[in-house]
């Protein structure tokens, strides 16, 4: 039956209504299903980064996440019907409201006084229990933020040096982990630079860690690890980050970025991909944070392995601004990690690390020397240098991490090709560099606790080094070949009981050191003075020592001393001569702990020790196409004593630290430095010398809010009291440096960072001539955020020094960026350089020498591309 044209209508409108009413439910059943909600600060109205929102029935927990930087969160309900929504955040009071409500819910958390209790402090974004310290990273985290090193440089009591190691209350952590599991070893770089910040929930700080088990409460440790807590979002999922631009100077730029990780409770993988040519060192992030000594202090080398420097390693030039102003090179790095448990204590960790560059400068040096009188000296060098690195390390780790047993045992091979050119138009000279260099090592570490109060540590570790290094130069038509090849094999093996005894702690640590050493060196270079040019030296040393320790600790008191004794025994060949060399370094240190937030350290120290045996071969080294050296064997017998004194309140967030350093070595060898027209040579007189230090230093950081404002300031001073000779004649000469820094920071309104950093040293000299040099340095960094996608940034960079014969003062060097965000990636452009110097100025002044550098910077560079 044909319906009429009414029935078609009403039928038609009866459609329509079932489409609405059907849409209208689909999109009901979906806004139930999504619940959003914003976050802000009751006092301030800005939004809150990195709250916890709970959905709730009852007492049950649904399902949480956290609010991101703009305050808002967005959580699946997954067909259920919470009834209470839950926020809340370290320094704010909890809030709770109702459900249902209209979307999106709006909390308004108010500032939650601070809390002591139970020996837990919580203060804006830092919570403190026991001997942990946790910060939030939201609370720290800018808005410029990139990755977890960012995060890390912004936390009090946290610094980060040029290097890459992480240094709390002045020395080096011991352990990094993320997610409780420590994946990259002391390469940690590789995880701190390209992490990325938006992934990060908190960074915890263990004071006093000990990384293994079965050595807890009978070997103390004064200090710090640092874990990374990941958000529940990122935790045991696969990570992507990468970042990819492009770009243009008076070349094509490139800088690209791919990271895939993953960081679970069980295993972790890492791997990482990164290729650049805009100024960025990206090789070392592979480098080994090591700290050394009992002050915390790391080895600042130009190569990722120490054991591959030698007499003929260059040094590569270091500047006071940033390096993507002036380290022209092309870079690419691979890391390839990976960690899995194999039993509840137990894990097996594979890193593969690859390291390729190429690196170019061009500088020159004007060097002024004075001698007695008015006779001196003026050496210019105008010069270009070009350099290649290829690098690679292979390593295998097996731990078994116990509370009654420890052991470890880590396999690695690893090598370096280094190769430099270099030339220059003022002095008609040519030098290449070949430094090829391999190595293998094993190490074992094996810790056996007989009960609570005894340990066995066994440890041993042997090493094969192989270093055939070549220099060759052409000067004035002349040609000069250094050619130097050491083989080193050693093994060093120690056994140690440790026990407890009541609040006593004692130790005995027996060990035994074997090396061999083949060295060679030749130089042909035609030199009339009659110089030892070529010589060959096999050396076996026996190095046998015993250590004794104790530690007392009762209330606020701590007490520890260590005795080490030893000695070494030296067979060489080749007229060298066999000697056996005493080698002591006795130790004693005091903490008191005054309060919970203040203590004073007292360190003093004594040591008797030799350099390296290799330098028994004494055949002039050539170490560029003018520079020499006679190396040879040296003692030294020093003192040291250090006071400090340490304030540190989280809950106020104020941080003070007043120190006092004293030192004296006298050593039975005097450097010598000889000038001529031909070459330098630096040699070793057979006369003692006595050299001193003292100083003082000084810091107070407050944070007045996270983000109000951050004052940072900084004194420090030492005089050195020391003995050289120049030109066959001895050199009495006073050092005074003085340096102060004062750095102030805030991000107190939402759409604006400002910081700024002034810092001023000075290095005066007293001799039989006498000189001084002051230097300011003025950094400035802002950041706009107009609407709360886009942000401009900008960066100045500004130095200026005096003598009392010049003042020099350089153009500043600016940086501007742009940048939107899209969701889960940033598009970015930056200019750097702006102003396009071409140069930066900087003088280094010495007892009867002063050095003033002139350095090419890359000049304007104009960058686009893209974040994850």
């Amino acid at each position: 039956m044909l319906m009429s044209n009414d029935e078609m209508r009403r039928s038609f409108r009866c459609f329509l209504a079932g489409i609405v009413v059907f849409l209208s439910s689909t999109t009901a059943s979906f806004s139930q299903n999504l619940f959003s909600g914003l976050v802000t600060d009751a006092k301030s109205g800005e939004p809150v980064a990195g709250a916890l929102v709970t959905l709730m029935s009852g007492t049950k927990v649904l399902s949480y996440s956290f609010t991101d930087a703009d305050g808002k969160v967005g959580i699946d309900m997954k067909d259920t019907a919470p009834d209470l929504a839950r926020v809340t955040r370290i320094g704010y009071s909890p809030a709770e409201i109702q459900l249902p409500q209209q979307m999106p819910v709006k909390f308004s958390l108010s500032p939650m006084k601070m809390e002591i209790k139970e020996a837990r402090v919580r203060a804006g974004g830092i919570e403190e229990k026991g001997d942990t310290i946790v910060y939030d990273a939201a609370a720290f985290k800018d808005k410029n933020a990139l990755t977890l090193n960012d995060i890390l440089s912004k936390l009090p009591g946290i610094s980060v040096s040029s290097t890459g190691t992480i240094i709390h209350n002045g020395k080096a952590i011991n352990k990094f982990y993320v997610e409780g599991m420590d994946l990259m070893g002391s390469r940690y770089g590789v995880v701190t630079n390209n992490l990325s910040a938006s992934d990060i929930a908190s960074v915890e700080v263990y004071r006093k860690h000990q990384p293994v088990k079965a050595l807890g409460g009978i070997v103390m440790s004064d200090r710090s690890a640092v874990n990374i807590v990941l958000k529940d979002d990122a935790r045991g999922q696969w990570l992507v980050n990468g970042d990819a631009a492009v770009g243009y100077s008076d070349k094509f730029l490139f800088d690209a970025r791919a990271m895939l990780s993953r960081f679970a409770k069980t295993n972790q993988s890492l791997f990482l991909l990164k290729g650049s040519d805009i100024g960025r060192d990206i090789t070392k992030e592979l480098r080994q944070m090591a700290y050394f000594g009992r002050t915390g202090a790391y080895l600042v080398s130009g190569e990722l392995d120490n054991d591959f420097r030698t007499d003929l390693s260059p040094a590569r030039t270091m500047l006071a601004i940033p390096e993507e102003f002036w380290n022209d090179n092309i870079s690419g790095i691979a890391s390839i990690n990976h960690l899995k448990k194999t039993g509840p204590d137990s894990k097996l960790k594979f890193s593969g690390q690859f390291a390729a560059e190429k690196y170019s400068e061009e500088s020159c040096s004007v060097e002024e020397v004075r001698f007695d009188g008015n006779d001196g000296m003026t050496i210019v060098n105008d010069a270009s240098r070009t350099d290649r690195k290829y690098y690679f390390s292979l390593s295998g780790n097996f731990e078994n991490n116990g509370a009654r047993r420890f052991l470890s045992d880590e396999f690695t091979v690893t090598g370096q090709v280094f190769r430099s050119n270099s030339s220059s138009a003022s002095v008609p000279y040519a030098q290449k560099y070949n430094l090829p260099s391999f190595k293998i090592s094993n190490d074992l570490k094996s810790i056996i606790r007989k009960d609570a109060s005894k340990v066995l540590d066994v440890r041993s570790s042997l090493k094969y080094v192989r270093n055939d290094h070549n220099l060759y130069c052409n000067v004035d038509s002349t040609d000069a070949e250094q050619n130097y090849l050491m083989n080193q094999l050693s093994t060093d093996n120690h056994l140690a009981f440790r026990f407890k005894a009541g609040k006593m702690l004692f130790g005995a640590d027996a060990g035994l050191g074997l090396k061999y050493t083949d060295l060679s060196s030749n130089l042909e270079l035609p030199d009339p003075d009659g110089n030892l040019l070529s010589g060959s030296l096999r050396i076996f040393t026996v190095s046998p020592s015993l250590r004794l320790n104790a530690r007392y600790a009762r209330g606020r008191n701590e007490l520890s001393f260590e005795v080490p004794v030893g000695m070494k025994g030296i067979i060489a060949s080749e007229g060298a001569g066999n000697r056996v060399l005493p080698v002591i370094s006795p130790a004693l240190s005091y903490v008191l702990r005054v309060s919970q937030n203040f203590s004073v350290n007292a360190d003093l120290s004594y040591r008797i020790s030799w350099n390296d045996e290799r330098n028994l071969l004494r055949p002039l080294v050539m170490r560029s196409y003018r520079s020499f050296v006679y190396n040879d064997l040296v003692k030294s017998g020093s003192g040291s004593g250090m006071l400090s004194l340490r304030y540190e309140d989280n809950p106020d967030m104020f941080y003070a630290t007043l120190g006092a350093a004293a030192d004296y070595t006298r050593s039975d060898k005097t450097l010598a430095s000889g000038y001529s027209d031909r070459m330098t040579v630096v040699s070793y007189v057979d006369l003692p010398v006595d050299n001193k230090m003292a100083g003082l230093n000084a810091m107070i950081s407050k944070f007045f809010g996270l983000k109000t404002l951050k004052v940072e300031l900084t004194a420090d001073w030492n005089r050195n009291w020391s003995e050289y000779y120049l030109q066959d004649s001895r050199y009495e000469y006073t050092t005074d440096n003085v340096a102060s820094s004062l750095s102030l920071k805030t991000s107190a309104l939402r759409w604006l960072t400002a910081e700024v950093s002034l810092k001023y040293d000075m290095v005066r000299n007293v001799s039989n001539v006498s000189n001084s040099r002051h230097r300011l340095q003025t950094t400035g960094s802002l950041v706009i955020l107009p609407v709360p996608k886009l942000m401009i940034e900008g960066n100045v960079y500004h130095s200026c020094w005096y003598t009392p014969d010049m003042d020099v003062s350089d153009s500043p060097v600016i940086k501007a960026a742009v940048s939107w965000k899209f969701g889960k990636f940033t598009v970015f452009a930056e200019c750097r350089n702006i102003l396009g110097v071409n140069e930066l100025r900087r003088e280094v002044t010495m007892p009867n020498r002063t050095v003033t550098y002139v350095n090419k910077l890359l000049g304007r560079q104009i960058l686009a591309g893209i974040r994850m």
